[in-house]
This record gives structure tokens, sequence and C-alpha cells, in this order.
């Protein structure tokens, strides 16, 4: 099976299967909403789908297993936030390409794989900003700068470092290629939704455009209850895989636009450089998060392969994350929320996995991982059914006039833009096609012919 396999066509195979689940499941809710045009409600999942096998690729690089970045990745792509980012399209396309710029940082920690992705690293930072400047590009960006950084700081085996003259090239190019891209307009090339904006609140609550709002419910819905559950797992178990309080740390970053946003309301907008902040673009609010839904997914996988290698391990972290989740899924209904008949599926599917994590004796580890994936899907699948994109009325005559004129303004750069874009996207094929040539090649290479000393000083065989 392609979630069990190890060569090169079963993992394909488990990239299609994600890509294909994610827009199967967009296009069911797009049927239950009764939308007059399904391929139209499907175009906001492509991203997504793109994102979820991206982030899939990123957890293999860190070295988690097929399975579990399998699970993670189905997780990253079907979040109901990645979903409403639609609103925002240049924020929704660096959320999708972010992963392969953590790829790209993570690969080259591997001695075999730095040569290839090293080079090639300035590509990968890049593609993030292809779609103009944003708050998830600049993120991505620093978090895959800084772990190259730390990797040319560090000393290997034999007491030497990565020279820094192959790191300050890949790092110039990039850093030239993100300011030719952020100086473009992005009005042109991948504008908002027209009208008015959405609120940030709005995006975490896209289940339920009758009361939008911020509570616990819509927060825990970002990475969904899946990656939850298998983070909290990991924690109780001591994570081993990664780095835990570092990606932890940049989870709980994640989650800060809750309090900001709570404080945007209390404040008046001429108080404080945070108002100001605010009432000049409020949606790097709602791009914050996805520092939350990334951190989830790495502390998800890791929690997940840690569990399936030794699940006797800490036998009594699933009693206790069980318990857990009993005593906090009846609070989610209640707590604060604004919908309340809504969460009941959302404090189901808390409750799903923990029950299910004990049974892994009775059933076998090959069952009960057929099991624990059909479980995620459907515990993953069911908050992106609900999650439905709201249609903003139209702008007015004014701003239809003033975007036009934009329009015609800015006609050649965003012909720059997408000729930037279809160059990038050359140059990332041609480099696929000659790493793995070049690989191919030295697997069937012949082996160098003896030096003719050493064939001198080779005694005859001879026959008993």
């Amino acid at each position: 099976m392609s979630l069990y396999g190890t060569g090169r066509k079963e993992g394909i195979a488990a990239a299609v299967l994600l890509a294909m689940i994610v827009l199967t499941v967009r296009a069911l809710g797009a049927w239950l909403v009764a939308t007059p045009d399904p391929l139209a409600a499907m175009q906001p999942a492509l991203l997504p789908a793109l994102g979820g096998v991206l982030c899939y690729r990123f957890l293999r690089a860190q070295g988690r297993s097929r399975y579990a970045g399998f699970l993670a990745g189905m997780a990253y792509g079907l979040s109901p936030w990645f979903l409403a980012m639609a609103a925002r399209p240049n924020e929704q396309f660096a959320a999708a390409l972010a992963p392969l710029a953590l790829e790209a940082a993570w690969q080259c920690r591997k001695p075999a794989a730095q040569r290839t992705w090293l080079p090639a690293s300035w590509l990968c930072l890049c593609a993030p900003w292809l779609a103009g400047a944003s708050a998830i590009a600049a993120f991505a960006t620093v978090l895959a700068v800084g772990q190259i950084l730390r990797l040319a700081a560090t000393r290997d085996l034999d007491g030497e470092r990565l020279p820094w003259s192959r790191v300050g090239l890949p790092f110039a190019l990039a850093a030239g290629a993100i300011a030719a891209v952020s100086v473009l307009p992005a009005a042109v090339g991948w504008p908002p939704t027209g009208g008015m904006a959405l609120a940030p609140e709005m995006v975490l609550a896209m289940h339920r455009l009758e009361a939008p709002g911020l509570d616990l419910a819509a927060v825990l819905r970002v990475p969904g209850a899946a990656l939850l559950a298998l983070a909290a797992l990991g924690a109780l178990r001591r994570q081993r895989r990664v780095a835990g309080a570092a990606w932890t740390g940049l989870a709980l970053l994640g989650l800060l636009p809750a309090a900001l946003t709570i404080a945007a309301h209390t404040m008046t907008l001429d108080e404080g450089l945070f108002a100001r902040l605010v009432a000049a673009d409020p949606w790097w609010l709602a791009s914050v998060w996805w520092l939350w839904l990334v951190g989830m997914a790495v502390l998800g996988a890791a929690g997940l392969d840690d569990f399936l290698e030794a699940p006797q391990r800490h036998g009594m972290a699933t009693h206790w994350l069980l318990a857990g989740a009993v005593a906090a899924a009846p609070l989610l209904p209640g707590f604060g929320a604004n919908e309340p008949h809504r969460e009941w599926l959302l404090a189901g599917s808390l409750v799903a996995l923990p029950l299910l994590l004990p049974s892994w004796r009775a059933l076998g580890m090959l069952r009960f991982k057929n099991l624990l994936a059909a479980t995620a899907v459907v515990a993953l699948a069911a908050p992106a059914l609900q999650a439905r994109l709201p249609e903003p009325p139209p702008p007015a005559p004014a701003l239809e006039t003033r975007l036009a004129q934009d329009a015609i303004a800015t006609t050649p750069a965003a012909s720059w833009r997408y000729l930037a874009a279809s160059l990038w996207l050359t140059i990332g094929a041609l480099a696929v096609a000659w790493s793995m040539s070049a690989r191919s090649f030295q697997a069937h290479s012949r082996p160098a012919a003896a030096k003719p000393a050493i064939m001198k000083k080779a005694r005859p065989a001879t026959t008993s």
C-alpha cells in the first residue's frame, strides 16, 4: 500500500491520493450547500490541495514516516482556515508554497541531499513570494533562513562547518528576487475578494456565517481535532522526534491573534500602535494563524510516529489523553460558542482518536493503522465540509473605477510578475530533471577500471 511502502512510486501515489481527498471533500461540501457552480466552488481548494502535498513532503524531509506525514499533510490541506483564506488569494498562495521553503531548509541538513538542495534553495525561498508580498511568505522565509543559518553555524562530526560562501550566494539571489517581487503591485495579479474585506475573526468561523466571532471552537478548528490529539499525545509521551519546545512556542505565537483581535475591539483606533496597525490592514492577524497550523502539523506527525514506534512506552499517556478529551469535549459547545449546535461535531472528533488509541493491541498494528487513518480522514473532513465562503457585497462604483484605473496603470508590472513566475517554474522543472538524471546516471554507471599499478601488483590466479 502507498502509505506503508518505501519506494518512490508509493510516495507519488500517496501524494496524489492526498490531493484527491482534499478536492473530493471540497466538492462534497459545495454539493451539500447546493452551490450553483460546483467547479467554481472547487477552485479555492486547488491551493489547499497543493499545500497538503507540499506539507507532506516537508514532514518527510524532517524524517517522519509516510503514514504520519500523510495524515498531517491532509490536516494541513483540509484546514477550514486554509479554505477560508481564499478571500485573500496572495496569502493562500503563500500558505500553499510555504512548506516548499521549509523542505529545502531541512533537506540541506542531510549531507547526501545538501549538494542538490543548497544551490537551489533560493528558488524554494522565493516560491511563497510569487503572488506578492504577504505575511505568511515572510514567516516561512524567516523559518527557512534561520534553519540554514543554524546549519552553517553548527560543526559536523569531523569538526567542520558549512562554508559561508555556499550559503551567501543562495541568500543573495533569494533576497534580490523577493525584493523584485515585493515592489510589484498585488492588486492586479492577485486581487483580494471584491467588495468589503472579511474580518479576521470571520476567517476562523466560516462554518457559522450567521454569527461570526472568535471563540475556543473556532481556534481549535484551524489545525483540527486530530492534530490536536496527536500533538497532545506526543507531549504526554515526552516528545523525542522534534524540538518540542521550539515548535510549541511557534504554535503558541500563532495563537496571539486571538488576544490581539479581542484587544482591537476594546480599543479605539487612535490609541496605541497596535490599533493603527489593525486599522491599516487587519489581515495580518488572520495570516499569523499559519504558525498555529504548521506548528501543530509538525508536533502531531512527530507524536504519531513516536506512538507507532513504541506504543507500549508511557502507556498511561493514552489514558490521560482520553480522560482529558472526554472532560474537554462537552465544554466546547458551552464555552462561549456563538452557535453551540454546530460544535458537537468538533467535540466528537476530539474524543474519537483518543478513544481508538488503546485498541492497537487487540486489533494488531496493521488493522489499527487502517482504522486510525479512516477515523482521521472523517475527523478532518467533517469540519471542512462545514466551511463555506461568504459572498461579499459588490464594490462601490468609485471603488470599481479606481480598480480599473489601477489595472490599466499596472498592466506591464502584472505581466512581468507572470513572466517571473513562469521563469521560476521553468528553472525549477529543469533543476528537478537534472537532479533525477544525475541520480539515475550515478546508479547505472559502470565501475571504473582498475589502475595499471594495481593490476601489475595483483598475483595471477592459481589452481590447486
